[in-house]
Parts: structure tokens; sequence; C-alpha cells
């Protein structure tokens, strides 16, 4: 294969991945329209889930971390403790699932993590029956 022909297929392959990229982009845009529609009936019947024959579709919360809030922590726990309830592959980041069975021992220690959590934006969750 000369240098010339090399060229001219790697320029199709590289039209032929723009193209499709384009044509994903699209397909995202149409499905996030559809998804706020779909979460827009939600609304609209004033419904958190919706269930039928095919379909499971649930309007969940999620909970965003304020972990600026979480700071007091460092007074309560020793430095291994701390360690304990850390991410490892993440530096520096507390273990949300560490932290929520903390909460539960309650006092001071439950007060702080309770208010680092916050109501986030709501997922969608959509589930096909019809696979089943």
């Amino acid at each position: 294969m000369s240098s010339n022909e090399n060229r001219v297929d790697l320029s199709a392959l590289l039209d032929t991945r723009e193209a499709v990229l384009a044509e994903l982009e699209e397909k995202r845009e149409t499905l996030g329209r559809l998804e706020w529609q779909i979460e827009r009936h939600l609304n609209v019947l004033e419904a958190t889930f919706y269930e039928n024959d095919n379909w499971s579709v649930e309007l969940k919360s999620k909970i965003a971390w304020n972990e600026d809030v979480l700071q007091p922590l460092l007074e309560f726990y020793s430095p291994d403790e701390i360690e304990a309830l850390m991410n490892k592959p993440r530096a520096r980041t507390w273990n949300k699932i560490k932290l929520k069975k903390e909460a539960r021992k309650g006092g001071e220690i439950g007060r702080i993590i309770s208010s680092a959590q916050e109501d986030g934006a709501p997922e969608l969750q959509i589930k096909s029956k019809k696979d089943k």
C-alpha cells in the first residue's frame, strides 16, 4: 500500500469517525429531551414512581455532600480513625457509606454528618420489564 493510499484511508476513517460522533451527539440530545419529558410527566402526576406491565420509572433524589461541613469531624477522631473513614483510592475524601454508619451513632457526630447532607438534583431511573 502506498503512502498516498494510507492517507486516503486514514482521511476516510477520520471523516467516518466525525460523522458517527455527530450522530451520537444528536442521539444524546434526543435522549435528554425524552428523559426531560418523562420527568415533566411525573411532576404533572405529582409522582416519584410510575409502573406498568412494561416499565418502571422512579425519580430518586440524590444526596449531595458538603465536604466543608464535615471538617469538625477531625476533632472527634484519631488520625487512624480518620484514615479508616476516608476513601482509599481518592485521598482526603470521606467515604460516605462509612459516614452514614457513623451518623447512626447520634450525638454531635451524627448532627455534623446529617448537616453535611443536602438534597441534590433528582435522578431519573428507568427499567424495562420486557427483558425479564
